[in-house]
């Protein structure tokens, strides 16, 4: 952004700004602007763009570490990866920029999501690639992905969000001369933040429309972005119904927060892409079949396994389990545990910074930076421990939390904090207590044999469906994964020479 003199007269110390002084402010500033106004060859329209393709690129390359480290890393399967890389390739080579290079990532997370980055970098989990049913299905997500970049709208986001901040070298001026309150330019700040936060809806159906362009030009049945999402739509309402929560809602993790859309939008965006070619109605779904073919299926031990309410970590070999009611969920720098109807939690986590001193010291001066009701010192399966609790006010009402530091080693603090309403609390006292005991470091043989779940495709044969059923090693709803991963979302016919997938 070119920068623009603001003039200004000295009185008395204060600062004048005349109306002509700010509007040739305005018009210097928005000149600078327009230099950067460009047509984009995707879209055909004009956007105002203040960053640069090598930008783009250089954000990428700083982000990319950090979605590797939120989603636990690149799935490290080269058939796999090589594959979706190979789709995506496909894709690019249709859409208006060819020649943009794209990195194309595989992401070790059972989390249902895809996204972007800036500068070609377009990632899918293995969690949405156990839904797709053919290849033309996963091109469709990986298509979308690639159309939010040759859009360049993080770009666009980006950039207007630097308008914005023109805006606010304005107001700063301004509110010295009116006497606006001091607040009001971080006001205008926070509401110009708001632009990075997620995508419009018509970037959304921008993405579609794209998407289904380059799906069609590559020899994919564009309808095949429609059926993957009544696929995520049934994810949705299956997993909802194993949390019990009501059938339409969605965790803020899951696509289809993150990328709210609807089978009517995405048919609109099928029209405004134009006629598809006649050859455009390749599935692929046997090459898709053999690609996925021994994926892991959910948690990956190296990150932490969930079994019903036990949790283990392969890598750091430990194990320990929480209260019945209690559901366990599984994150890339926690596990947290969540009774929504006693309004409780226990958070877990690992704290590898410290390298000595006492326990005590640590959970009240690092950790809880507080004073400490009753801190005492004990052991968990001879490990040192220490323990103490407070009282805090939050959005929810008063939480009564306890907090345990477990040292395993020098350097090595097991933390569990354990929330609860002050009504439940003693209630919850010996399960929180069974929870901490439980807690305990696994041989290496222990370790060894916690092993992943895995997505294997077989042919239906002669089995019945109750014997495939029974093969299904999920933890619960054996019906509803068996028929979400097999796409039995109307018809549930199938003929003995198909595939079909289970969780072994």
């Amino acid at each position: 952004m070119t920068k623009c003199d603001i003039w200004y007269r000295s009185d008395t110390r204060r600062l004048w700004l005349t109306r002509r002084d700010f509007s040739v402010a305005a018009t210097a500033g928005l000149g600078s602007f327009c230099a950067g106004c460009a047509v984009n060859p995707a879209t055909g329209d004009q956007q105002v763009m203040l960053m640069s393709a090598d930008d783009e690129r250089r954000i990428g390359a700083v982000e990319h570490p950090k979605i590797l480290k939120e989603f636990g890393g690149a799935y490290e399967d080269p058939k796999l990866s090589g594959y979706i890389a190979a789709i995506g390739g496909r894709l690019a080579a249709a859409s208006e920029l060819p020649d943009t290079r794209f990195t194309f990532t595989v992401l070790n997370s059972p989390i249902v999501n895809a996204m972007a980055l800036p500068g070609g970098y377009v990632y899918v989990t293995r969690g949405l690639l156990a839904l797709a049913q053919n290849e033309a299905e996963a091109a469709g997500v990986i298509g979308h992905e690639i159309g939010h970049v040759v859009a360049r709208h993080t770009a666009a986001r980006i950039s207007r969000a630097q308008v914005t901040q023109f805006g606010l070298i304005g107001l700063a001026v301004l509110g010295s001369a009116t006497g606006l309150p001091a607040g009001t330019g971080r006001l205008a700040n926070t509401l110009a933040s708001l632009h990075l936060q997620g995508f419009s809806r018509e970037q959304e159906f921008e993405a579609d429309t794209l998407g289904i362009r380059y799906m069609s030009r590559a020899g994919y049945d564009p309808e095949a972005m429609a059926t993957f999402l009544s696929q995520l739509r049934a994810h949705s309402g299956l997993r909802a119904k194993i949390a019990g929560h009501p059938a339409d809602s969605v965790d803020q993790f899951d696509i289809m927060a993150t990328h709210p859309r609807t089978i009517e939008r995405i048919q609109r965006a099928a029209e405004a892409a134009g006629p598809k070619p006649p050859h455009a109605r390749n599935l692929y779904r046997k090459a898709y079949q053999s690609a996925i073919d021994g994926m892991v299926f959910g948690d990956d031990p190296d990150v932490g396994v969930i079994r019903g309410r036990e949790f283990s970590h392969r890598a750091l070999r430990f194990r320990f389990s929480v209260p019945e009611g209690f559901r366990l969920i599984n994150r890339p720098t926690s596990v947290i545990a969540q009774n929504e109807r006693l309004r409780s939690s226990i958070v877990f986590d690992m704290d590898t910074r410290r390298s000595g001193g006492s326990l005590s010291g640590y959970i009240t001066r690092d950790w809880a930076k507080r004073r400490l009701n009753d801190v005492e010192g004990f052991t968990v399966n001879s490990l040192p421990a220490v323990t103490g609790w407070f009282v805090m006010d939050t959005k929810k009402g008063r939480m009564v939390v306890r907090l345990i530091a477990i040292r395993a080693k020098r350097s090595q603090i097991f933390r569990f904090l354990f929330i609860s309403a002050p009504n439940v609390t003693e209630r919850l006292s010996r399960p929180f207590r069974q929870t901490t005991y439980s807690f305990r470091r696994l041989t290496s043989r222990e370790a060894e044999m916690i092993t992943p779940l895995r997505l294997r495709v077989q042919k239906y044969g002669r089995r019945s469906r109750k014997d495939l059923l029974r093969r299904m090693q999920v933890e619960s709803h054996a019906e509803g994964w068996f028929e979400l991963l097999n796409g039995y979302i109307a018809d549930k016919r199938r003929s003995a020479g198909e595939t079909v997938r289970l969780v072994v």
